[in-house]
């Protein structure tokens, strides 16, 4: 299966710079929405079987464009979600930033059982999203686009794709609307092809065993 992994359009706390991870999380600005448009001209020969959305409202509105372009209905996994900030949601300081960036790094290298600001740990987070990518891959269908989340998707597309490398995956977070793209399955292994619409090459990241 081929996923096209796109993080939303720009919201409202993304544009003041706060820390927002829990349902229902903010709506898109207008530049969120004209992001969201854009999407319809970037798919533009690309074929895609399906539409996937996180429990958060952003992800639905990003995708709502292109899925009325393709007659297709979003399909909500709430394992896609962000990565759940604990004692760091709604922070709008550097500080706060750079310890929940941080934390996606150190599960990266191995530290998985770490909380995320007293919370939920990277082992759980991957396995969640784990959970999602199954259901998704038990559809058959062959090319899927799936509207996530900039942190959850640099954690779990460098956990879990070979050519994807820690450095690259935390030195350069997904800004909004741009993707990476990956082939494979769980069961055999994914790869990357792009990140942050760049080609990639092979090497492999640090990546625990699917759970």
């Amino acid at each position: 299966m081929r996923i096209y992994l796109i993080r939303h359009g720009q919201t409202e706390m993304n544009a003041i710079h706060r820390i927002d991870s829990y349902r229902p999380g903010a709506s898109l600005t207008e530049l969120g929405r004209r992001q969201a448009a854009e999407l319809v001209e970037r798919f533009d020969g690309i074929d895609i079987e399906g539409i996937h959305v996180s429990t958060l409202v952003r992800t639905r509105e990003t995708a709502s464009p292109l899925a009325r372009a393709r007659g297709l209905e979003p399909v909500e996994h709430a394992g896609l979600r962000e990565i759940e900030a604990g004692s760091l949601e709604g922070g709008t300081d550097e500080a706060s930033y750079r310890e929940y960036f941080s934390t996606v790094e150190r599960w990266l290298r191995g530290s998985l059982d770490e909380p995320m600001g007293g919370g939920v740990s990277g082992a759980e987070v991957l396995a969640r999203y784990d959970s999602a990518i199954k259901d998704i891959e038990r559809t058959g269908a062959r090319s899927v686009a799936i509207v996530s989340h900039g942190g959850v998707i640099g954690l779990w597309a460098g956990a879990r794709a070979a050519g994807l490398t820690i450095e690259l995956v935390t030195s350069r977070y997904l800004t909004n609307t741009q993707m990476c793209v990956l082939e494979g399955d769980l069961a055999t292994g994914y790869r990357a092809l792009s990140w942050f619409g760049e080609s990639v090459g092979q090497g492999r990241a640090y990546a625990p065993s699917p759970s």
